[in-house]
C-alpha cells in the first residue's frame, strides 16, 4: 500500500462521508480517489457519489490497510527499542568514563 492509498484509507476510516473525505485528502472527486488505487478499494452507498454519500473500504482495502498499519507500528517499536538501547549504551559509557 502506497502512502497516498494509506492517507485515503485513514480519511475514509475517520470521516466516512465523501465530502469530508475529499476535503481531508485534497482530491476533487470520487473518481480521483478511486484512481489512486490499482483496484476498486472504495464502496459507496447509493447510485451516485454525492457529498453526503457514506464511503467504505472494500474487504481487500481493509486487509491491506490493517497490514500496513501493523507494519508501521512494528517498525516504530523497533526504532524506539534502538533509541533506548543507544541511550543506555551512551549513558553507560559516560558513567564508566566519569568514574
Amino acid at each position: 500500500m502506497t502512502d497516498s492509498e494509506f492517507k485515503i484509507c485513514c480519511a475514509v476510516q475517520r470521516h466516512r462521508t465523501l465530502g469530508r473525505i475529499l476535503a481531508a485528502t485534497g482530491y476533487k472527486s470520487y473518481d480521483e480517489l478511486q484512481d489512486q488505487f490499482s483496484y476498486y478499494a472504495l464502496d459507496f452507498d447509493g447510485f451516485d457519489p454525492k457529498p453526503d454519500a457514506v464511503i467504505s473500504l472494500t474487504r481487500q482495502a481493509q486487509e491491506e490497510y490493517a497490514a500496513h498499519k501493523r507494519s508501521f507500528l512494528k517498525e516504530l517499536r523497533e526504532w524506539a527499542t534502538l533509541a533506548i538501547a543507544l541511550y543506555g549504551a551512551v549513558t553507560a559509557t559516560i558513567a564508566l568514563v566519569v568514574r
